[in-house]
């Protein structure tokens, strides 16, 4: 029995949080009044349901319950404590019903609280896990999606490199030839350049002393530039130090310590300068001749830097170009060098440039057969890389989801958890639990000393806007329906049926057989418009399974 009641209490939407919870209905929803076009079993199709139970019945006056669902567990009870109305008695809105003791509701209220406290925490804890977690996720995506965009590059690389020993090789393999054929002239035109280089040496040599002399202008610059910039900085220096200390001195009351001899060193050097009569009046003097100074400093110091950074910005430059120069001097007096070695070399290294040819040629056609060969390797390990970015991909969109589905969970459960806290503590006003609307009482589900329970309702009352349908529910179907479901109706003023919702669920056991139990099951049909009659013949279809459902239950 205890199962069954957990199984219809989760079936009825209500979500368990940590530890306990609770949950009121103070008026179960009304079905719609208006007949459906279409029949029973259409209406059970365009639901998007498959399979459904029909139950038999017979039309009453209607009747509406308030519950106060509870959560079974030990920890949490709501204890009646006085009954002050009886069936049959007419009760207006806000009429007194019953009383729980303090105590339960103390302690029922302090275990909300408590929940809500839980709920709470566990959401800020989702929270930093979620965006600890969405770094991680993004940083492992970013990588994923990285390799997918490296391996392109690197595809690139390496069709470009091949490309280029191949030209490499054509045009030391033609130019080889070239040498070859022009060899004689070869020598001379080396001899001609030989002579160019020695006499632009000679100029970059004339070059490099006005540079030098240029280098040595600019180092005497910069060294004024730098002695009035290190003195300026100097100057701004102790004036923020004057000033810190003018600042600590206006709140100071203990004696000046020995680590800040230099502060008052410069402050009295500056207090003299000052010449100040009264303390006070010289304090505020002094403070306003230090603002002034600093602003002048600040001016100071801003020019002298200013010409210091030109300064040895030119004598940089001037030391680039004197280095320029000698790399240049250097350069030529290295290929004249070699240009005369090759001039004395050129009739011994013919025989050597034929026997280069046909090895360039080689290389040549070696490049070539490399091209066609590696081209295809690099394209299979590109076409694999970007599968391996595209999986990646999916695999990030359902991490994410996973992530937000937990957060949003938690999310859930602090919101239900206020929810039920704060519908617990309107429910009830000084312990008493009150109608929420008029009537005959029909129904009190509870006497003194009873403990209110989440299927029992508190109490029942006519509505004559209403039809109320009995049937009975096999066990076995029990557990697939909650208070508050909606089902269809098919009664003998309205054969195509109509919308009734599920008010009331029977915790006693109804026992036709030894192997046959069923529950009693009230089902709710708004009349307002007075088209169902009272005794009329109704037939209750229960929807169970959704499509979706069903196909999970059938793999």
């Amino acid at each position: 029995m205890k199962k069954n009641k957990i199984r219809i209490f989760i079936a009825g939407l209500v979500v368990v949080i940590i530890g306990s919870g609770m949950y009121f209905v103070p008026n179960i929803s009304k079905a719609g009044g208006e007949e459906e076009k279409g029949t029973v079993e259409d209406d059970i199709k365009r639901g998007n349901l498959e399979r459904g139970s029909s139950n038999s019945g017979t039309t009453a006056i209607g009747v509406d319950y308030e519950y106060l669902d509870i959560s079974i567990s030990p920890d949490i009870f709501l204890e009646v404590e006085e009954v002050y109305q009886k069936t049959d008695a007419e009760v207006a809105t806000q009429s007194a019903i019953l009383k729980v003791t303090k105590n339960s509701y103390d302690t029922t209220k302090a275990n909300l609280e408590k929940t809500l406290r839980q709920a709470k925490t566990a959401l800020q804890e989702a929270k930093i896990t979620y965006k600890t977690d969405l770094l991680t996720l993004k940083s492992q995506y970013t990588s994923s999606i990285s390799t997918g965009e490296i391996a392109a590059d690197s595809y690139e690389n390496t069709i470009e490199n091949l490309e280029w020993q191949v030209k490499q090789a054509k045009e030391e393999y033609e130019e080889a030839k070239n040498i070859i054929s022009q060899y004689p002239k070869i020598i001379t035109d080396n001899e001609e350049e030989k002579s160019k280089k020695e006499k632009i040496i000679a100029k970059l040599k004339t070059q490099l002393k006005k540079v030098i002399k240029k280098e040595d202008t600019a180092s005497k610059e910069y060294e004024k530039a730098k002695t009035v910039y290190e003195n300026a900085v100097k100057k701004k220096e102790e004036m923020e130090m004057i000033n810190n200390y003018i600042m600590s001195y206006q709140n100071m009351e203990q004696t000046v310590s020995k680590e800040n001899s230099t502060n008052i060193q410069n402050f009295d050097k500056y207090n003299e300068e000052a010449t100040l009569s009264s303390p006070s009046s010289d304090l505020q003097a002094l403070i306003e001749k230090v603002n002034r100074d600093r602003k002048e400093q600040e001016t100071s110091y801003q020019v002298a830097q200013k010409d210091y950074t030109k300064k040895k910005a030119a004598l940089e430059k001037c030391q680039q170009a004197v280095e320029e120069k000698e790399t240049a001097i250097e350069t030529k007096e290295k290929k004249v060098e070699t240009l005369e070695k090759n001039i004395k070399k050129k009739q011994e290294e013919l025989a050597d440039a034929k026997k280069q040819v046909n090895s360039l040629q080689v290389s040549y056609e070696q490049a070539i057969s490399n091209r066609e060969n590696q081209s295809v390797t690099a394209k299979k390990e590109l076409e694999q890389n970007l599968l391996t970015s595209q999986g990646a991909k999916i695999s990030y969109e359902i991490e994410l989801a996973k992530l937000e589905e937990t957060l949003d969970a938690a999310k859930d459960r602090y919101k239900e958890a206020k929810d039920i806290l704060e519908t617990f503590k309107e429910s009830f006003k000084d312990y008493i639990w009150y109608t929420k609307a008029s009537g005959t009482l029909y129904y009190i589900g509870y006497e003194e000393g009873d403990s209110i329970t989440n299927m029992i309702p508190i109490l029942g009352y006519y509505n004559g806007n209403m039809i109320s349908v009995e049937v009975s529910v096999d066990q076995s179907e029990r557990a697939s329906i909650s208070v508050g479901d909606e089902v269809t109706v098919r009664t003998d003023s309205m054969p195509r049926g109509t919308k009734g919702v599920i008010s009331m669920i029977s915790n006693t056991k109804n026992s036709t057989s030894a192997s046959k139990v069923t529950y009693g099951v009230t089902i709710s049909i708004d009349n307002v418009q007075g088209k169902i009659g009272n005794g009329e013949s109704a037939v209750v279809t229960f929807a169970s399974d959704t499509l979706e459902n069903l196909g999970k239950a059938d793999k």
